[in-house]
């Protein structure tokens, strides 16, 4: 066997391993204690080249200064970037290092904000493409054809719009026949706005002066079966047949990341103007950019059920004929985790099905009687005169009301 095929059932044998020891343990406060301290015990001491560190420094403190830069100039025209909670600290308490975090709110426009949010999917995506599997799948690029102005007038509807347009058509592309025909599948897409600057240093602005944007979607289609030269060039053929707008096979790719990176360059961000970054942000707010569907999403469902997380740890592994240590992903407990019940036996089934008919049963009467189409009697001959709550806004408490006391209107909390 390949040091592929060994690693990927290491990593099953690790998971099920973590799963047997999350159900063995008596507290889950427990195994989240040893857990850390297993992970700090061998994280600590790691001896790292001082030009590799220097390297790591600077280039963090690039990302949290163009971070601070972006947030500055959406503040000046009135959109809150900058988070309203205390500020947060990484302290060090052997070397005593302080340092503060950026403070900024969790939007992909920020660049730190964005390498934290894309973290725990590229250690997830890592992992699964180790797996015996997906040793077929092929990274392909989609694009959504014309360029798509970014404008400050609209606020970047524009841009909101061709994206949501390209997603709805990689979806429909996933559900075609021919892709069920040759085993094919998207299971992961990452949407990218580039192409401001050329690599020959032109600008890219319409008539009116406004930017455009090259929007673009990395995808990982899964195949389940090796295509031979002849069936693959019928389901490319396929593909160019139903997508019409340009798109492109990459292969696989060596490094994950470079298929979850940011949304925009931060050196292009950093030449729009304060209007045109807050079209952009809005352009992009709660905007599924980055998305697992399938197999991945399954997976990282998995383990978010059962207490499971992705970690990078050294692991020695074989390249060229030799042993190196590498830093790979791995499957471990999660301490910040809590068990979550799927509802998986009949009986929990049925009493949440009995929950949810009877809260809607419950919000019907009541709005029923906000509108006065509705009145129950007072008095002790309606049974659920006792039940009903009232909430008392001054003392801010919910006191039950009294035979004695007429019905008052439900008030909102």
């Amino acid at each position: 066997r390949d040091f592929t095929e060994l690693d990927a059932l290491a990593d099953i044998e690790a998971q099920l391993a973590a799963q047997r020891e999350f159900e063995a343990s008596e507290s889950i406060h427990a195994i989240r204690e040893s857990t850390y301290i297993r992970h700090v015990k061998n994280r600590a001491g790691k001896v790292v080249w001082q030009e590799a560190a220097d390297k790591a420094r600077e280039s963090r403190a690039q990302l949290d200064e163009d971070t601070v830069d972006m947030a500055l100039k959406l503040e000046s025209v009135g959109r809150a970037s900058f988070g309203s909670g205390p500020q947060a600290w990484i302290v060090a308490p052997i070397s005593g290092h302080v340092k503060p975090l950026v403070n900024v709110r969790k939007r992909a426009i920020f660049p730190s904000a964005a390498a934290q949010k894309r973290a725990p999917m590229v250690n997830a995506l890592e992992l699964l493409l180790r797996r015996k599997e997906h040793r077929f799948d092929q990274f392909c690029t989609f694009t959504s054809g014309q360029r798509v102005p970014l404008k400050v007038e609209t606020e970047g509807a524009e841009v909101r719009e061709g994206l949501a347009a390209l997603h709805r058509k990689i979806s429909k592309l996933n559900g075609q026949r021919f892709m069920k025909e040759y085993g094919a599948r998207i299971i992961f897409r990452a949407s990218e706005l580039g192409g401001l600057v050329t690599d020959q240093g032109e600008v890219k602005k319409d008539a009116e002066g406004n930017w455009t944007l090259h929007l673009h979607a990395h995808c990982l289609i899964n195949f389940k079966r090796f295509l031979s030269r002849k069936e693959m060039a019928a389901w490319t053929k396929a593909v160019w047949r139903f997508w019409k707008d340009r798109w492109s096979i990459d292969g696989a790719i060596e490094k994950v990341r470079e298929a979850c990176k940011y949304c925009v360059k931060p050196a292009e961000q950093r030449m729009l103007s304060p209007m045109e970054l807050k079209a952009l942000d809005t352009a992009l707010f709660k905007l599924h950019r980055v998305q697992a569907l399938g197999q991945l999403r399954e997976h990282i469902r998995y383990r978010r059920e059962n207490c499971l997380t992705v970690k990078r740890e050294e692991r020695v592994i074989r390249q060229n004929g030799k042993a190196v240590v590498v830093s790979l992903p791995v499957v471990l407990p999660d301490w910040n985790a809590r068990k979550r019940n799927r509802l998986t036996t009949a009986e929990q089934q049925e009493r949440a099905k009995r929950n949810k008919a009877r809260r809607e049963a419950e919000k019907a009467r009541l709005a029923a009687v906000e509108r006065g189409s509705h009145c129950e009697p007072f008095g002790p001959e309606n049974p659920r005169q006792a039940e009903m709550l009232r909430w008392d806004t001054e003392t801010a408490i919910e006191a039950v009301l009294t035979a004695q006391e007429p019905p008052r209107k439900r008030l909102a909390p």
